[in-house]
């Protein structure tokens, strides 16, 4: 693994004011409400007791991530959380086609690797736990995968909408539309030893959307990972009685949500969570979330008393009963979520529900081979590919085409504008005012044609920059689609099609370098290749 860069990560575009203050660690109005990363670990004073997770829980998670093919090791150690003698650094996301965008890889690499430094720091055991959301149903963050191709050109595809119904859980969707979606870009993708074929298995062993995402991120991680999926009945079982409180204090619970909004925003930043008109928790009827209505708060109420498994929870809810019901240590939250939170303290602090430690993720952005190596051969900034890639690709396609083609198609131009200047400077002597006029627009084209003569045999020269770099007009798009950044669009089985195995040793020797300055303050965004 190669890390090119660290940039700070409050220097990374489209950051909000209150990620960079809660990275910095230096404002109070966030140190009032979400507990601090830094320094949190420095030894075993720095964990809080612990209480047993729910037998039927635990038991449910070592039967799961077997089924998953977690490591065997890791597996085995799930028992400890009975009696707290295990604790979890939690992370998560809701499933995507072939496991999601890389940011999704980020979260389970800096949990495990967050895990591993605070067990060596504290001597207390720590594990890695992924909460795969695929109880939610925002099925336009779901659907979309887009890859690099073999020529480093970007393939963009999507579910199709015919699967899904308004309210449909999307680990629910039939796997076959993830099928349906891998066989689109197949065709087009990089072969890299076995791992194309056992991404492919992923979704062959796949009984739905939710378990193929599970499998690709398992693959992805080399196993290092526990995955619980939020459909699991034994999460709101053990979370029952704080899942009913919930739905019962739902108006005290908005008006504490509210008023944290209003002093975030007084300070300067900005309210994140809208609780909406629902109450907070979904009643789920084959497979479909539904919202409760006023009129209807007392039978799903009777309902849930029930059979609690019929509760979805949104976010708030969800957050709550992720804390309560699986006490991690720490959660690694991307910007929003750390937003989510900071937003929450006062609900958490009703609810009597312990706020972890919260962590930011890694953020980082791939380098594809032929990028990577015009970025050692050519001695670029690699950081810039992250900033602006558009500045970089201009940048190299001017310094990389030929001196000798170049200054010959300039001198050419310049003997053009030299001559055309002497003849319009007779020609205004003999020419009345519109033969002039019409004499100096065909000059114009003239000019334009021959500058976009020039600069395309400059582009095909066999020695320019469109011969070594044939990516070249193509890079932004591997960096930036619209607006967003890589990693929240670039699916995360990228790196293992160009890399195979190798990939995720680098994502894991980035992340342990990550997780060491995180923990001490100094957060950062990496550039990386293999």
């Amino acid at each position: 693994m190669t890390l090119h860069a660290r940039i700070p990560a409050a220097e990374i575009n489209r950051t909000s004011p209150l990620y960079r203050d809660f990275i910095a660690g230096g404002r109070s109005p966030l140190g009032d409400s979400l507990p601090a990363f830094s320094g949190a670990f420095r030894d075993a004073h720095g964990i809080p007791p612990a209480h047993p997770m729910s037998g039927a829980l635990v038991e449910a998670l070592v039967s799961y991530n077997q089924s998953l093919g977690v490591d065997a090791a890791l597996v085995a150690r799930l028992g400890r959380l009975r009696d707290g003698a295990l604790r979890l650094i939690v992370t998560g996301q809701q499933p995507g086609v072939m496991g999601g965008p890389l940011m999704t890889l980020y979260k389970a690499a800096s949990a495990i690797a967050l895990a591993e430094e605070i067990e060596a720091r504290t001597g207390h055991a720590c594990a890695p736990l992924f909460w795969l959301g695929s109880d939610d149903d925002d099925f336009s963050e779901a659907r979309d995968l887009s890859v690099i191709a073999a020529d480093h050109s970007r393939l963009d595809a999507s579910l199709d909408a015919s699967v899904y119904r308004p309210g449909l859980r999307v680990g629910d969707i039939d796997v076959a539309a993830a099928r349906a979606v891998w066989r689109v870009v197949e065709h087009a993708l990089p072969q890299t030893g076995h791992a194309r074929d056992r991404l492919a298995a992923t979704l062959d062993g796949a009984a739905d959307f939710g378990l193929a995402a599970a499998r690709a991120l398992v693959a992805a991680t080399a196993g290092k990972i526990v995955i619980v999926d939020a459909r699991a009945p034994e999460l709101r079982i053990a979370g029952r009685e704080l899942l009913l409180r919930f739905f019962d204090d739902e108006p005290k619970l908005r008006e504490l949500l509210e008023k944290s909004g209003r002093e975030l925003e007084a300070h300067g930043y900005h309210a994140q969570v809208q609780w909406g008109a629902d109450s907070g928790l979904f009643r789920v009827e084959n497979g479909v979330r539904q919202r409760v209505s006023a009129g209807h708060r007392a039978a799903v109420r009777a309902e849930f008393e029930r059979d609690i498994t019929r509760a979805s929870p949104a976010v708030v809810a969800r957050n709550l009963l992720q804390d309560a019901v699986l006490a991690p240590l720490a959660v690694v939250l991307g910007p929003a979520e750390i937003a989510y939170r900071a937003q929450m303290a006062g609900v958490y602090r009703e609810m009597a529900v312990p706020m972890p430690v919260v962590c930011p993720r890694l953020s980082a952005t791939f380098l594809p081979p032929a990028v990577r190596d015009m970025v050692n051969d050519l001695h670029l900034d690699a950081a810039e590919l992250a900033r602006d890639p558009a500045s970089v690709a201009a940048s190299v396609a001017n310094r990389s085409a030929d001196g000798g083609l170049k200054s010959a198609a300039a001198a050419l131009q310049s003997e053009f504008e030299s001559a055309s200047r002497a003849f319009l400077g007779r020609a205004v002597l003999r020419l009345d005012e519109r033969a002039q006029r019409k004499l100096q627009k065909r000059i114009d084209e003239l000019k334009g044609r021959l500058e976009q003569t020039l600069a395309t045999a400059i582009e095909h020269d066999t020695d320019g920059y469109r011969a070594r770099w044939p990516f070249l007009p193509r890079t932004t798009d591997m960096f930036r689609k619209d607006a967003d950044p890589q990693e929240r669009f670039l699916s995360l089985v990228v790196p293992m099609l160009f890399h195979g195995d190798d990939a995720w040793r680098c994502v894991s020797d980035m992340s342990a370098q990550w997780s060491r300055d995180a923990l001490d303050g100094r957060v950062w965004h990496g550039v990386y290749s293999a």
